[in-house]
């Protein structure tokens, strides 16, 4: 996961002088800084002759005036690189203001937090790019994509499709294979398509006693494949990674009303406030794409 910590330089040619939060610094405080921010390394006569000016800077003013030199030409770099990633910032941060609605976060930026929870509507083509092209902005190699696979299971889920980067990607449901092959049988369907058109969705389906009952006990099992979610989440984590939760929303919201169609979601509202007190215990954020057709430059936000 990467973030750096944004520092305030300020280069006063008048005086040669460079500060940073209002501390100057040499030659050895800029290079260290470099290395931490940076792939880039110096030589021990490198550091010999950093710390010799250093030393002499304060006698001197020719040394003083080259200590100047070295750090503002570092410093220089170090505010270029600031300015980039505060760009890349902020891009995110309109991107998922612009396409997404935010159902809750704990951090003020994005890019900040350890995991972010993906809702879609199943099958929702406009979503599953709007997810895809977030993670590409955001992923870095270390990352972990979980997704709404029972690991179990043979079926595959594809929700992960469209993400271009080389990011791993892992299962985090469970299950109930006798429930969601009732349904299956009830409707000659994917179970999938019926759970999201009946409790999430606008679309009429044609339903008897029999299929409401099973469509109870799917809702009733939602706060265990929430548990399941969490307890994937948390064994994946890591210092530096990035989880990438995608999920039906169902999972990642809760219910505007406690009772739908005669279906009591009681289930589903429970499954969200347990899994949002698991998450508070983390920096996060779940984000739901909003209905809408993808732009044609779809993968303009950058990201590689």
């Amino acid at each position: 996961m990467k973030t750096i910590a944004i520092n305030n330089y300020n280069i006063d040619a008048k005086n040669f002088v460079v500060s940073c939060n209002n501390q100057k610094v040499g030659c050895v405080e800029t290079a260290t800084k470099i290395t931490q921010l940076s792939k880039k390394t110096f030589g021990i006569f490198e550091w010999l002759k950093f710390y010799a000016i250093d030393l002499l800077a304060d006698i001197f003013q020719s040394f003083k005036e080259k200590q100047f030199t070295i750090v503002k030409l570092h410093a220089q770099k170090i505010i270029f690189d600031q300015n980039k990633y505060l760009k890349g910032v902020e891009k995110v941060d309109r991107f998922v203001r612009e396409h997404f609605e935010i159902v809750s976060k704990n951090v003020d930026h994005i890019h900040e937090a350890e995991v972010i929870c993906l809702g879609e509507t199943h099958e929702t083509l406009s979503h599953m790019l709007r997810n895809a092209q977030l993670i590409d902005a955001l992923g870095e190699p270390n990352d972990l994509i979980l997704v709404e696979h029972d690991e179990t299971r043979k079926e595959r889920s594809d929700q992960a499709r469209f993400v271009r980067k080389p990011i791993e990607v892992k299962g985090w449901d469970k299950r109930d294979p006798e429930l969601m092959e009732e349904l299956a049988a009830a409707y000659d369907i994917n179970p999938n398509d019926v759970i999201m058109q009946i409790l999430f969705g606008d679309k009429p389906t044609d339903r008897t006693e029999e299929v409401d009952a099973i469509l109870q006990k799917i809702v009733d099992n939602l706060p265990e494949r929430n548990e399941s979610m969490c307890k994937t989440v948390e064994e994946n984590s890591c210092p530096g990674r990035r989880i990438y939760v995608i999920s039906g929303q169902g999972h990642l919201k809760p219910p505007t009303s406690l009772v739908k169609d005669g279906i009591n979601l009681e289930g589903q509202k429970r499954a969200f406030d347990e899994t949002l007190e698991y998450l508070k215990t983390k920096k996060y954020a779940i984000l739901v794409p909003h209905d809408e057709k993808p732009r044609l430059r779809l993968w303009g936000l950058g990201g590689g």
